[in-house]
């Protein structure tokens, strides 16, 4: 049904699930979850508003659900615990804790799908699992659903793990004409694995990372670089409309590869390091 905040009361738990099927009216409230609580399952329900306060549980989404302007302190389970589950956002979300996209050892994966232009605020980390890609786009996705509607990763938001797509997915479809700004971190910090930024335009207003063999390929970037990390063994793959105005650095076994419209105002410093030109510059 749909109800509010005040009218759960208190639920304690021995064993079972706690599934949230209908709509939560959480507004100027905050759902307290705790490890006697136990975890609440988002399953094809809805929160809106206030606050989700984990403890030392979590709040875990089994196959689809939607958080609607919600503030979440704690632990954010898309893919972890239920595979091929979908979270969409609306009226943009506050992450002051962890989100799981994805498993990161047995290839569950998870979506957050974002209903319009929203912001990914808060002090928190999405963390990518290891499922693996369809075509170049790893499953595990941060995805715009709308068409000229941008996703902006604020700030004190980190977006990091193995695998896994921010804008547009090919698979699970969409429009491609969607916008990406990072204001935080990307990292692409596990070996192996490939965080791929696919938006029409992306735009770093924040910090580009690569390391323990990762690798970062940015599509449709345009302005600036923009601050970049990236130490021994990792791979940077920038395309589109850009300027270089930073000393970038590589150090052993790191690669560098340009291609697109670009044009460097800077300088590329390579130790032992690969750099592959393309496109025009």
């Amino acid at each position: 049904g749909s109800f509010n905040t005040a009218a759960i009361g208190t639920v304690n738990r021995s064993g079972g699930v706690v599934n949230l099927t209908g709509t939560l009216y959480n507004t100027n409230a905050t759902l307290a979850l705790s490890a006697l609580r136990g975890a609440c399952v988002v399953n094809g329900g809805t929160v809106v508003g206030g606050t989700v306060a984990t403890g030392g549980s979590s709040l875990v989404v089994n196959g689809s659900g939607t958080l609607d302007g919600v503030t979440v302190n704690g632990v954010l389970d898309v893919g972890n615990s239920y595979s091929s589950s979908a979270l969409t956002l609306t009226n943009g979300l506050v992450l002051n804790g962890t989100a799981s996209v994805g498993n990161p050892t047995n290839s569950w994966w998870g979506r957050m799908d974002f209903a319009g232009t929203q912001t990914l605020g808060g002090s928190g980390t999405v963390v990518f699992g290891n499922a693996g890609t369809w075509s170049i786009y790893p499953w595990n996705t941060l995805r715009l659903l709308n068409a000229g509607t941008t996703l902006t990763v604020g700030s004190g938001i980190t977006v990091r793990g193995q695998n896994g797509t921010l804008g547009y997915h090919g698979y699970f479809g969409g429009p491609q004409n969607v916008s990406v700004v990072n204001q935080g971190t990307i990292a692409a910090d596990v070996a192996g694995g490939t965080i791929l930024v696919s938006a029409q335009p992306f735009s770093n207003q924040g910090l580009l990372a690569m390391s323990n063999g990762g690798q970062l390929v940015v599509q449709a970037l345009t302005g600036n670089v923009g601050q970049v990390a990236q130490v021994s063994g990792s791979t940077l793959s920038l395309s589109g409309d850009y300027t270089n105005n930073l000393a970038l650095k590589l150090t052993t076994n790191a690669t560098l590869n340009l291609s697109g419209n670009w044009v460097n105002t800077g300088s590329v410093n390579l130790t032992n390091a690969t750099l592959n030109l393309g496109g025009s510059f």
